[in-house]
């Protein structure tokens, strides 16, 4: 649209100037600067409406990916906790496993000198 806008406006530019040839040079002047500016401001919305119907789309594709990506992770979040474990029980459950694992350790240790002995 702003494309035959542009280009029917060029046509009542032309237009415009012979019909105030008569006027004061300044008017014609001033005349001649407002149609510079309207033709710069449309070729700006022409780079603003293509900058938008691109980018857009690209952000609103990231951000849904990101939702639709993150929800498994955050599935407890999202549910509030009901099902899940405390933090606490979470806490107590990771110590516990810590402590099996140091135990193993342990006896891993033990039974590797053990054979080393031998």
């Amino acid at each position: 649209t702003f494309l035959y806008v542009n280009r029917a406006g060029k046509q009542q530019q032309v237009e415009l100037l012979e019909m105030y040839r008569s006027y004061s040079v300044s008017y014609r002047w001033q005349l001649q600067n407002n149609i510079d500016v309207a033709k710069n401001l449309s070729i700006l919305m022409i780079i603003v409406n293509i900058t938008i119907s691109i980018v857009l789309p690209c952000i609103f594709g990231f951000v849904t990916a990101i939702v639709f990506l993150s929800i498994p992770k955050h599935r407890e979040w999202l549910r509030g906790k009901k099902n899940g474990a405390t933090s606490g029980e979470r806490y107590a459950t990771r110590v516990e496993n810590l402590t099996v694992d140091a135990h193993i350790s342990q006896l891993e240790n033990a039974w590797n000198a053990k054979l080393d002995r031998k």
